[in-house]
């Protein structure tokens, strides 16, 4: 409390110190100019993600009906959080453009959406070849992004959260390796032979190598290593909650729930091999990442964003 009540008496000095208010007009300043910059980025970013998903809820909803309903059932409830993602995405981006998380979040977002429009583009041409088999080989390749979304918004932004640093530079390998995991993992499925498809019905894969087979397979069981990289990131984030004062930890406290419910989903999802619950429990543990903090900037004043919006208002 007596911290707490010693900041509240500094802003106040603050405030009525006018070499202090000149400071913080000109640091205002600053700040546009940096918004008005992140600005074209920031709605590229945001049309890419309204674009990606208009465009994979359209094939959703088109699917033939010979495609096994095992192929798909339950993929419409990512819809939210990627829609989440990209609405609390820009926000940050927008308001803080040099921190990386709202670009973290809003990358992460067009990454879900760009794999659901690739495994829903396969299956409109393997089945009935109503789409244009040119863009096959590509909308396959993205179908397998989600191994790097997973360590994008499960380690890469646990590790930042909330002030876009890591903690020290001890961590920085957390970063790597996670990078290393899904970049590995998305080279080797795209070189399987056995990519294109799925248990009922393949295209050849014209860029495939012979024996990248087994290479993706091991490469999959592997990628559970990430699960451990996933744990240390939420360490990293009980450490900077330990260090921090009042304010930040209430900002931090819906966070890290969602950060270990994502955590248990993606256990759940791994043991179950993306079973008919995971297909529930993902979306829902992802759901809950962008609205914690969207829950931090709302009420809790994390980046004085709501202080912005209430004077744009």
């Amino acid at each position: 409390m007596a911290a707490g009540s010693t900041a509240t008496q500094n802003r106040d000095k603050r405030c009525d110190d006018p070499s202090s208010k000149v400071a913080e007009t000109a640091l205002t300043t600053e700040d546009q100019r940096g918004f008005r910059r992140a600005r074209p980025a920031a709605l590229a970013m945001a049309l890419l993600n309204a674009g990606l998903l208009v465009a994979w809820v359209v094939l959703d909803l088109t699917m033939p009906a010979v495609v096994p309903a095992a192929d798909t059932t339950g993929f419409p409830g990512f819809v939210p959080p990627i829609l989440a993602l990209g609405a609390i995405g820009f926000l940050l981006m927008l308001r803080r453009p040099n921190n990386p998380v709202g670009w973290l979040l809003g990358g992460s977002g067009a990454l879900f959406s760009l794999q659901f429009l690739g495994s829903a583009y396969q299956y409109h041409v393997l089945y009935v070849a109503d789409l244009p088999q040119a863009l096959l080989v590509p909308m396959a390749v993205s179908s397998i992004l989600w191994a790097l979304a997973i360590p994008m918004i499960l380690i890469i932004v646990p590790l930042v959260f909330p002030d876009g640093r890591l903690l020290s530079r001890r961590w920085r390998p957390l970063i790597w390796l996670a990078v290393a995991a899904g970049t590995a993992m998305v080279v080797s499925i795209a070189l399987d032979p056995a990519m294109i498809g799925d248990s009922h019905r393949k295209a050849p894969n014209p860029i495939g190598i012979a024996g990248a087979h087994d290479l993706s397979t091991a490469l999959s069981i592997g990628f559970v290593a990430i699960v451990p990289l996933m744990v240390a990131a939420a360490v990293s984030l009980g450490i900077r909650y330990h260090r921090a004062d009042s304010d930040l930890r209430r900002q931090l406290r819906w966070f890290i729930a969602a950060v270990f419910l994502a955590i248990l989903a993606m256990l759940l999802a791994t043991i179950t091999k993306f079973g008919p619950l995971a297909r529930v429990g993902l979306p829902a543990a992802l759901m809950a990442l962008p609205v914690s903090i969207g829950i931090a900037v709302l009420k809790y004043r994390l980046y004085d964003i709501d202080i912005v919006i209430n004077r744009t208002v």
